[in-house]
């Protein structure tokens, strides 16, 4: 029994050292993506514009990141000062996520599950934080949640909450699914 135990352990280490260590498989470095491989790190990108908020997929196979537009503020007075997009792991752009009713200001992406990226920022000019949820599949925005800030959800991914934007203290549960 205790040889069952040890075993089973022992196959199962790889996959939890794998969980720890996913948020360091990619990374930015000089305004590009680099991702750890098997033969080393790989550079992903090669256009040189700036990169945030660089994150795995819980697969291993997908990429989503902030690209920040260094062109002037006259050339771009009505479009977007960023681009939210998604990668394969060969650097391949899969798409451009541009959630609903958004303008710019979006500080953190983070995949929710294989199926969901989440993406923080502002609206209104900065005055409130918004959150949407978006299909990692299609872009298309599947919820947003807006004039709140402080976004986590729960360890089962099905639940999120937030600061309201009119209240001190509290706080807002809602089903994510």
């Amino acid at each position: 029994m205790r040889v069952t135990v040890i075993l089973t352990l022992g196959m199962l280490a790889p996959v939890f050292r794998a969980q720890c260590q996913q948020s360091e498989k990619v990374w930015t470095d000089n305004n590009e993506v680099w991702m750890e491989t098997a033969e080393g790190p790989r550079q992903l990108t090669h256009d040189g514009v700036q990169k945030t908020s660089v994150d795995l997929a819980p697969r291993g196979n997908r990429i989503v990141y902030i690209a920040w537009d260094s062109a002037s503020d006259v050339e771009q007075r009505d479009l977007p000062k960023e681009e939210l997009i998604e990668i394969d792991v060969n650097g391949l752009v899969l798409r451009h996520l541009t959630p609903e009713g958004y303008v710019h200001g979006v500080t953190r992406l983070e995949w929710i599950d294989d199926q969901r990226v989440g993406a923080e920022g502002s609206c209104n000019g900065g005055r409130d934080c918004a959150y949407w949820v978006l299909d990692a599949d299609s872009g298309a925005t599947l919820q947003a949640f807006l004039h709140g800030g402080g976004f986590i959800w729960s360890h089962n991914r099905k639940w999120i909450a937030w600061r309201e934007k009119y209240r001190r203290v509290a706080s807002a549960l809602t089903s994510a699914r």
